[in-house]
């Protein structure tokens, strides 16, 4: 559920040509350890191919404390760093959801 602290972030990945399935597996194994991080609310992985290959993750933090602290666990920098190595654009947003969920 959203909260007044609460952060939420989507963001996108592009795959660099013949690195989707190592990206896809680098997405999926951060997610998973992710989901372990205190204040982590909500942690989603998904991709489209309209019009063209690109994934996403959508993120929700308990605040901006628990999200500074996911950027500290030892699971991240390396994950960050490999998923950066396989992309050729990452964009991330914050979000503010019309819904509100």
């Amino acid at each position: 559920m959203k909260t007044v602290d609460s952060i939420d972030l989507l963001v996108s990945f592009d795959p660099k040509e013949g690195s989707a399935q190592a990206l896809e597996d680098a997405l999926a194994q951060l997610r998973e350890a992710s989901l372990k991080d205190e204040g982590c609310v909500h942690y989603r992985f998904g991709k489209s191919n309209v019009p063209f290959l690109r994934f996403y993750l959508q993120e929700r933090w308990r605040d901006a404390q628990a999200l500074e602290l996911h950027k500290d666990q030892a699971h991240f920098l390396p994950s960050f760093e490999k998923i950066q190595a396989l992309s050729s654009e990452i964009v991330i947003h914050e979000m503010d959801w019309a819904d509100a969920l």
